[in-house]
């Protein structure tokens, strides 16, 4: 995400004369740096401060015009959750990102964790063959 936004950057700033660039320049770098701090809050075992983060993110993207980007927000809040048990939580995010991308296997790996700690065996065993398959 960072190489992406570092070149989306660079190619806004040429275009910087122009206000629609401007703003969608610091919507990029608010964007990058709320991502940046939920990973760090993460990695510190501040799950709280990186659920916020990630649900800043979301709100400020659109799902359908970045899968990839809200996809990987979902995981990463999703991970918190599993970090705090919050396994309902945790289900919820991964079913709505794997809406997006049924295909990502860090996704349906932790999901079906999350239903084997909800007692849905058979759904875990579901996603652990669709994960079988993409993988």
């Amino acid at each position: 995400m960072q190489a992406a936004a570092a070149a989306l950057d660079r190619a806004l700033a040429a275009a910087s004369h122009s206000p629609k660039c401007s703003d969608l320049r610091q919507l990029v770098t608010r964007l990058g740096a709320l991502w940046h701090d939920a990973q760090l809050a993460k990695e510190d075992g501040a799950l709280q401060r990186c659920a916020d983060c990630c649900a800043e993110l979301l709100a400020a993207v659109e799902p359908r015009a970045a899968p990839g980007l809200y996809c990987n927000v979902l995981h990463l809040r999703a991970e918190a959750h599993a970090d705090r048990g919050q396994w309902a939580a945790t289900r919820e995010d991964l079913g709505e990102a794997l809406q997006l991308d049924a295909s990502h296997a860090a996704c349906l790996q932790l999901r079906a964790e999350a239903h084997q700690q909800l007692g849905c065996y058979l759904e875990a065993v579901l996603d652990l063959q669709r994960l079988q398959k993409v993988a």
